[in-house]
């Protein structure tokens, strides 16, 4: 019997030893198992746009009109959403003509072009500023007090996310992007 006892702490003890030496193996690999070098690399949309004037002189035409016809051009490599602000000073002295409504949306002072912009490239690598820019937000500013008058255009653009051109209109030729997507957009990336 007595030699059973001794049979018995041997091979409780041999077990002992064995999760031991387990738990200290495991331990010591999980510390040293070392895997590859993981490189993350995240490249943020590249946006260049710029307000385009054509002919703009300065000069009133048709009595107490000046010709301003205002666009944005993306000429960056990405997709853009363009939204633009007018400030006219002294405010009662002009007033914007033919602001085009179809293609720009007024939210605040901010007004929002409704599609996405691309960078398009002739064959001579220049841009295309026809097939590159919103269309028109306004065609000129109408003095109706005095000839002194400041016009600030300020234009913002940002990345569009998951929209592209193909998003700009609805089967139906109705525009295809919500609203509320595009001030979004600009809303995620602005603080006002």
């Amino acid at each position: 019997m007595k030699n059973m006892r001794k049979h018995h702490k041997v091979i409780i003890t041999l077990a002992a030893c064995a999760v031991i030496a387990v738990g200290v193996a495991g331990t010591y690999s999980i510390l040293t198992d070392a895997t590859g070098t993981v490189v993350n690399t995240f490249t943020g949309e590249e946006i260049n746009t710029h307000i385009y004037e054509p002919d703009f002189d300065g000069q009133t035409v048709n009595g107490n009109v000046v010709d301003k016809h205002v666009r944005v051009v993306n000429d960056g490599p990405d997709d853009a959403f363009i939204r633009v602000r007018v400030t006219v000073s002294p405010e009662e002295n002009a007033k914007l003509v033919d602001i085009n409504e179809t293609d720009w949306f007024k939210v605040g002072e901010w007004y929002y072009y409704r599609y996405v912009t691309r960078n398009v490239k002739k064959n001579d690598g220049e841009t295309d500023i026809d097939q590159s820019s919103t269309k028109f937000l306004f065609t000129g500013v109408e003095l109706t007090k005095g000839d002194d008058v400041d016009v600030t255009v300020y234009q913002e653009a940002v990345g569009t996310g998951k929209y592209t051109v193909n998003d700009n209109k609805k089967e139906d030729g109705t525009p295809g992007i919500p609203e509320s997507d595009i001030i979004s957009a600009f809303s995620k990336v602005t603080t006002e």
